[in-house]
């Protein structure tokens, strides 16, 4: 900018001494050609006067008469012309120089806004890249909050995990307790059913209870077996609740048992152990079960009468039926 109003500035000037230089040029040839008399009618009016005669005007006006001031002119207007023509010369030589420097200053703009305009281009990318960035940082901070919170869930996760393994582990113990008491109950109802050599244990998984008589037990007949398996473990099961082992109902019935399918020691066996866990409530208190055995074959005579047999069923008559009722 500076530079282009260097060279209007100096053209301006050139123009000027140019016009100048013109009008000295013309001048100095109006002279040279002019006659004195001319001279001094255009260049000296105040010798051209009208009186007659006139002190001031030139006494002789052949061409050979030389004035002073005729010539005293052309000599300031030959310097005025040299020095005009010196001026131009400057101003020409100053003209170029600004039109260099303003060349010059046009190639630096030009090479400068390249260079400004590369800066703006990478600029950009780095914006661009910046922005790129903002929005990974903005999606990992939100990544991060997630990752924060899920951390906190599975914190919380492993926690309530720990609590239920360690109740798992203290439900497995108890249940583990509770089956090893179980199979005490067991065990004592097999000795009791038939004889101290006899034993056996309770096993449990997600389908219930599964007794486990001795071998020796179960090798001694499908009477002895049913017994074991069946009998036993419902006994066992409600000697074990009146011990306060388990939630069993405490009353209990067994329908059918004959002594004629089964020997007569181990049909007369489920009544005394009836009557053993009876007679654990003494005389006090009731006894805080009911076992109901219904059979067509003859008690023991111990259990014959009240308040043992409670009744006495008959199946001409419906009101004689067990409860009532026909099943």
């Amino acid at each position: 900018m500076k530079a282009a109003q260097a060279r209007a500035v100096a053209e301006q000037n050139f123009e000027r001494v140019t016009g100048l230089k013109d009008h000295a040029a013309t001048e100095l040839e109006q002279v040279k050609q002019s006659s004195l008399a001319d001279f001094y009618r255009t260049f000296a009016p105040t010798l051209n006067c009208p009186a007659q005669p006139c002190p001031l005007r030139p006494t002789q006006t052949s061409a050979e008469h030389t004035d002073l001031n005729r010539e005293a002119r052309l000599k300031e207007l030959n310097d005025q012309l040299q020095q005009l023509e010196s001026d131009l010369s400057r101003l020409k030589q100053q003209v170029a120089q600004c039109q260099r420097a303003e060349d010059e200053a046009r190639t630096g703009f030009k090479d400068e806004q390249g260079r400004l305009n590369e800066r703006m281009r990478g600029i950009s990318r780095n914006i661009g890249r910046w922005k790129v960035l903002s929005e990974q940082t903005s999606e990992y901070e939100e990544k991060l909050s997630e990752l924060t919170k899920a951390q906190g869930k599975e914190t919380k996760l492993s926690k309530a995990y720990g609590e239920s393994i360690k109740e798992l582990d203290t439900a497995r113990t108890q249940l583990a307790n509770r089956r090893a008491r179980l199979s005490e109950f067991f065990d004592w109802t097999l000795k009791q059913l038939l004889g101290p050599q006899a034993t056996g244990s309770i096993e449990i998984d997600a389908r219930g209870l599964h007794p486990h008589p001795d071998d020796s037990v179960a090798a001694n007949g499908a009477a002895l077996s049913t017994l074991a398996t069946v009998i036993a473990l419902d006994l066992s099961c409600l000697t074990a609740s009146v011990c306060g082992l388990g939630h069993h109902s405490r009353f209990l019935i067994h329908d059918g048992p004959r002594e004629a399918e089964m020997e007569s020691v181990l049909f007369h066996a489920i009544f005394q152990l009836a009557a053993t866990i009876e007679s654990a409530f003494g005389n006090d208190r009731p006894p805080a079960f009911q076992y109901i055995v219904t059979t067509s074959s003859p008690v023991p005579d111990a259990f014959a009468d009240e308040p043992q047999t409670r009744l006495i069923l008959d199946a001409r008559d419906v009101s004689s039926h067990f409860l009532g009722a026909r099943f």
